[in-house]
């Protein structure tokens, strides 16, 4: 008998098995902490001065870059009012690993058809030295250029305490675009650069 192929499959069999197991767990633990952590999000905004509140349903908007049979789930998603961006969903993406969360925000573009954008993006690493680094838009070529001149908009993030990645993502087929942060809590200047990069999408779009 080859032993050493029984083992391989064997082991092969057992990190499936565990995997399935921990995705398994990682969505009951995302349906026990997703709301939490959606209300509280809401909470949150509203003591920045930012009308927003839960919505009560699930719609055809809580589908946007959240597809069926995946593994992103929209967790629970915020209406916004006075801001270029209309909607915000919490999003879930599970793994064996556990659940990380993730805040779109939606603008609605209705020319996406028509301009056929790519995905744009930009990444702000943290600095221990505290000295601002150059940000600099990638991806779609025009509209990354005219993110790249508004001056005033790097001065805000660079200002702000955000580090990671904002990702500028088209949605032709629902009409919206989404801008993806990681999970936390804006303060009111962040909040206010994601208003400035939904101006700029309302604007190109």
């Amino acid at each position: 008998m080859n032993w050493d192929a029984i083992i391989n499959i064997t082991i092969a069999i057992v990190t499936i098995a565990v995997g399935f197991i921990g995705l398994q767990i990682a969505h009951r633990n995302r349906k026990k902490q997703g709301p939490k952590k959606a209300i509280s999000f809401c909470e949150q905004l509203q003591s920045i001065g930012v009308q927003c509140n839960p919505a009560e349903e699930e719609t055809e908007i809580s589908k946007i870059g959240a597809p069926r049979f995946s593994s992103t789930k929209s967790i629970r998603l915020v209406k916004v009012t006075g801001k270029k961006f209309e909607w915000i969903n919490v999003i879930g993406i599970s793994s064996q690993y556990g659940t990380t969360y993730y805040l779109d925000f939606l603008v609605r573009s209705p020319n996406l058809d028509i301009r056929k954008p790519k995905k744009t993006y930009l990444k702000k690493k943290r600095n221990p030295n505290r000295k601002n680094r150059p940000l600099k838009w990638t991806g779609d070529d025009s509209f990354a250029m005219s993110l790249n001149f508004d001056y005033g908009l790097e001065n805000l993030i660079q200002d702000s305490e955000f580090t990671g990645v904002i990702e500028i993502i088209p949605e032709p087929k629902h009409g919206y675009m989404r801008i993806r942060t990681p999970h936390t809590i804006p303060t009111a200047e962040f909040f206010e650069v994601i208003n400035l990069i939904a101006g700029h999408v309302k604007s190109a779009f």
